[in-house]
């Protein structure tokens, strides 16, 4: 092949490096210029002409523009030479010269011919790690700041020649990652220079579980409560970590931690099919919600954190009682659905007899969409058997399967759980369930109709509201309550709306008269926060 030839064919090769280095080329990045300090993504890929061009400060590179970056190389002569080294070893070209003119001298990754000890370096900066009150404020302990050699260089000099001050984070002795004060959350000023590795490669063979997060703030937090956990920092690191995890015992199971970061999740796709074809039981978990991150969540919740993972295998495998097998059906009443289920994130209350609360249950379930709807149920056995009937004529009414209707609603307690904060807790465990796993969205409905008298009922469900509210308060779920009939006034101090549907046939003192019935109008009044109450008017077949 000659040079001409070459040259094309290391050019197309762009989105392939780029690729390694965990940038996806579908969107927008961060700019590679070391000189543009960029507050969002403004880079992006031409695959007309394989260039990277910013529409920020206007820097366009091809493949030879972006090494003589990343590797630190100054000369076109370099940067050839290296592209050739990386994509064309077949052909006989020199080695690249990379510039290693001192530890502050880097790029966005340098990449040193042989190993560097910079072990001296990295004390002298744990040495001033009490400068800083960085690693603290994030949470972590003076026992972490200490055994993973964290520190501080007040005058850290990126490769542009700028100093800023910058906070040390070692991968062993022979690479390290540092992170720009100034800009803390910017990750084109995290700088990572020295040999390519994993941080915190070494796993106790005891441990039954493992988490692998992309950056090294989220392993740190996740050492901070005492998880096991590997932090891959950088794509090229994927092949030593699948070497790694094929030399441990399988009888674990491996998280791979879900940051929000679209980058990561592409990659830890890739990791999971590796570990998966090894053997290894993996998972994408998104640990941190609501937070965006692990580390994040370190700082806002911290005991809520560690009860987290304390509680997370009960948290993950949490399911309710799936609808009951019918043995028999009788004559079809219903004829469809009298209503969507679009509920806002909010508190509602339903006044209803039992025949009409499950009619509607029914029909928002016949309706509902299972890749993107889910409802757990609180009520008893007696009502979930008798829901399961009314859904199972359903099904038969639009030739659907009973058994199709199975992933869309759960029974939340199978029987008489007499604490409101038990129930609380179970309820909230099986959104996690769902949420945590990327699984659908969650609408719960619970049966007030229950637990003795007016004033001990409402005493019950208002408890297991507040409940939920606190646990709650950042899932932005609806709930949705039913209450009796006639009992419009204790759901109006619970609903952030409050709906009664009525019926000539709908009567408290005739159990099982709605159900006969062929035909019913119903009046659904809509009670605003404010305003005049709605009405319209409804059928049931």
């Amino acid at each position: 092949m000659d040079r001409e030839k070459a040259k094309e064919y290391l050019k197309s090769m762009l989105p392939r490096y780029l690729k390694t280095r965990g940038i996806l080329t579908g969107g927008y990045f961060n700019c590679l210029n070391p000189a543009h300090r960029d507050s969002r993504p403004m880079m992006s890929f031409n695959p007309k002409d394989n260039t990277v061009h910013c529409f920020g400060c206007g820097a366009t590179y091809d493949i030879f523009g972006v090494l003589g970056i990343t590797c630190g190389l100054s000369t076109y002569a370099e940067q050839f030479s290296r592209a050739c080294e990386l994509f064309l070893p077949e052909e006989a070209i020199q080695p690249p010269q990379i510039r290693t003119s001192g530890i502050r001298q880097v790029g966005s990754r340098a990449q040193p011919e042989k190993a560097v000890d910079y072990s001296a370096y990295l004390r002298e900066c744990a040495a001033r790690v009490r400068d800083t009150e960085y690693f603290r404020d994030i949470g972590l302990s003076q026992d972490i700041i200490q055994k993973y050699n964290l520190g501080m260089d007040p005058e850290f000099k990126g490769a542009n020649g700028d100093t800023f001050p910058a906070v040390i984070i070692p991968h062993g002795i022979y690479g390290f990652l540092a992170i720009n004060l100034e800009e803390p959350e910017d990750s084109a000023f995290r700088l990572y220079y020295g040999r390519d590795s994993l941080f915190n490669p070494l796993i106790p063979p005891d441990a039954d579980r493992l988490f692998i997060t992309f950056t090294e703030l989220e392993a740190l937090a996740l050492l901070e409560v005492k998880a096991p956990v590997i932090a891959l920092g950088n794509s090229a690191n994927i092949g030593e970590l699948i070497t790694v995890m094929s030399q441990l015992p399988l009888n674990r199971t491996c998280y791979l931690v879900d940051s929000g970061d679209p980058d990561w999740r592409g990659l830890a796709e890739i990791i999971r099919s590796e570990l998966t074809s090894l053997g290894i039981r993996c998972e994408t978990l998104s640990l941190s919600y609501p937070w965006q991150n692990v580390a994040e969540y370190l700082t806002r919740d911290r005991e809520d954190f560690e009860q987290r993972l304390r509680n997370l295998d009960r948290i993950i495998h949490a399911s309710g009682k799936r609808l009951p097998e019918i043995l028999r059906f009788s004559a079809v009443t219903d004829d469809e659905s009298f209503m969507e289920p679009s509920f806002l994130p909010g508190i509602y209350a339903i006044c209803a007899s039992p025949g009409i609360r499950r009619r509607l249950i029914a029909s928002w379930v016949l309706r509902a969409d299972p890749e993107s709807m889910h409802y757990i149920y609180v009520s008893g056995e007696r009502d979930w058997m008798l829901l399961g009937q009314h859904i199972y004529e359903g099904s038969q009414i639009v030739n659907e399967k009973y058994s199709l209707q199975f992933p869309k609603i759960e029974l939340a307690m199978t029987g008489d759980i007499s604490s409101p904060g038990d129930a609380a807790l179970e309820i909230t465990n099986l959104i996690l369930a769902r949420r945590i796993k990327n699984e659908t969205e969650n609408t719960v409905l619970i049966n007030a109709d229950r637990h003795g008298n007016a004033d001990a009922r409402w005493h019950w469900y208002l408890s297991l509201l507040n409940e939920l509210s606190k646990r709650l308060s950042a899932l932005e779920l609806a709930v949705v309550v039913f209450f009796r009939k006639s009992e419009c006034e204790l759901a109006s101090e619970v609903g952030n709306q409050v709906f009664r549907i009525t019926s000539v046939l709908d009567c408290d003192t005739a159990p099982g008269s709605d159900e006969e019935a062929d035909t019913m109008a119903a009046t659904i009044l809509t009670r605003e926060n404010s305003g005049e109450p709605v009405s319209f008017e409804i059928r049931l077949e």
